[in-house]
């Protein structure tokens, strides 16, 4: 009877083991996604950053890197509009880093994990050149990843760039002058 009663509470224990790690094991995925914006030279666009999370899944930290070539785009500031249970422990910028060029640099950090399912802010940009102009993650360790409760790096992320798209260059037109008197047809050059 002993011999079966271990057995049994071996097998039990293995079976509660197997279920707990099952748990765990659960995929945490995590999509950030830069959107796309059109507009003329010497417009301002604004450009959404979305992050999307998996049933189940929550961070504590935010770690982001953006780059652009700043020949075609302007920054105009760090993330803007960020949505509201990212108000505290935010930090973001426009800056050069060496090797990289112009990025937009944001981070977050709160004890209390959150789950996003949104548009989590705004970059603004001037353009100030025709073209399509890539807005790209720069995917180099430590630059862009999310982080739990516990400081684990959450590794089943992915990354999808963004663009901005000017397509003509605006058109100045100026009108001459005429003199003529009331009834006159004018032609005016």
């Amino acid at each position: 009877m002993k011999k079966y009663l271990l057995h049994f509470l071996g097998s039990f224990s293995a079976c509660l083991l197997l279920a707990i790690s099952a748990t765990n094991l659960k995929a945490q995925t995590i999509s950030s996604t830069i959107g796309n914006a059109v507009g003329c030279v010497g417009d301002t666009v604004t450009v959404p950053v979305s992050v999307n999370m998996s049933a189940g899944t929550s961070v504590s930290a935010i770690s982001m890197a953006i780059g652009f070539d700043s020949t075609k785009l302007e920054c105009l500031g760090g993330a803007q509009n960020l949505i509201s249970s990212l108000q505290i422990g935010t930090v973001s910028n426009c800056t050069t880093v060496p090797g990289f060029g112009k990025q937009i640099r944001f981070v977050w950090t709160d004890l209390n994990p959150i789950t996003i399912n949104s548009q989590i802010f705004e970059i603004k940009f001037k353009v100030l050149s025709s073209g399509t102009h890539g807005l790209s993650w720069d995917l180099s360790p430590g630059q862009c990843e999310y982080a739990n409760q516990f400081g684990q790096v959450i590794a089943n992320s992915t990354w999808s760039s963004g663009t901005v798209t000017c397509n003509s260059i605006p058109i100045n037109v100026s009108l001459g002058s005429v003199n003529g008197c009331s009834g006159d047809t004018l032609s005016i050059p």
